[in-house]
């Protein structure tokens, strides 16, 4: 008999949308033969505790399986029985890069989930069990703070109507230098998501809040067309928006653009296009059916 256990991991991101754990490493463990407190055997996942490299040494004898989640956050992992089947199991997670990083983290970072006692179900020769688990926005902003990683999600609404605008780029800048921290699609329903690195200096002071988390960036936006046409662009002489200066480590932003000229020239140009591609098709058909 073999033991396979089948899932997802992700995290919720600003409280506003779920993104994989791609490719981060999830460890399965032996439970510790001291276990004495009942509420250790329930079984209940609770936030991701961090782990120092040293704690996850000592318990390298009592790793069961290993694997590597792919893009999706899904994974498949198989072991053979050499544990009773009502015992619970240590999770662990291992996180060596997230999207907006850019570069893999030089020394990962570990967290332990708790303990999780799976609902097994016999298939043939196969004891099959699943395990789903989301990392809360809370504990997932704190991961993102620790690895200097900022995130903005959103959407993107016309001025006027406050409909959806769909398939353009949102592009963040920082006030002052005007770098460019980062860009990202925006979807059909104007969704988007848009993370990048930034350690932030020394001077800028945490939120009242949350005494532990630095302060990011000041940012101001452009929205742009898939061809690079500048749609709009935040008026930087202006106030910026009060949750776009010292940025959250994960902040929701609601982008009203008024389109420029360039998008109406550009809508303009393309109906011209397809009247003068209509005139010609019609003009061949003439000429090839024409009786002579």
């Amino acid at each position: 008999m073999s033991y396979q256990l089948i899932g997802n991991l992700s995290a919720l991101i600003c409280d506003d949308g779920i993104a994989p754990l791609a490719n981060a490493t999830l460890r399965i463990y032996l439970p510790e033969l001291s276990i004495n407190n009942e509420v250790d055997w329930l079984g209940i996942v609770r936030d991701p505790i961090p782990l120092s490299a040293e704690a996850v040494a000592q318990k390298a004898d009592r790793l069961l399986a290993e694997v590597v989640l792919d893009a999706a956050g899904n994974f498949r992992v198989a072991w053979q029985e050499i544990h009773l089947f009502t015992e619970p199991l240590e999770l662990n997670i291992c996180i060596t890069n997230i999207a907006g990083l850019g570069n893999p983290m030089a020394s990962p970072q570990h967290f332990s989930l708790g303990m999780f006692v799976p609902d097994w179900k016999r298939h043939k020769e196969i004891y099959m069990a699943a395990f789903a688990y989301i990392v809360p926005s809370e504990c997932w902003a704190q991961i993102h703070h620790q690895l200097h990683v900022w995130a903005i999600t959103g959407i993107v609404r016309h001025y006027r109507n406050h409909l959806p605008v769909s398939r353009v780029i949102v592009q963040a800048f920082q006030e002052g230098s005007g770098k460019k921290l980062g860009e990202a699609f925006v979807n059909e329903q104007g969704r988007f998501r848009l993370q990048f690195a930034y350690k932030p200096p020394r001077r800028r002071l945490p939120p009242e809040g949350n005494p532990t988390m630095q302060k990011g960036p000041h940012v101001f936006f452009k929205v742009l067309t898939m061809e690079g046409a500048t749609i709009w662009s935040e008026n930087r002489a202006m106030d910026l928006q009060p949750e776009c200066q010292g940025l959250a480590t994960c902040t929701k932003q609601e982008i009203y653009v008024k389109p420029l000229t360039v998008l109406k020239s550009t809508q303009l140009f393309s109906g011209w296009r397809q009247l003068l591609q209509r005139v010609r098709l019609r003009r061949k058909y003439v000429e090839h059916y024409s009786l002579v």
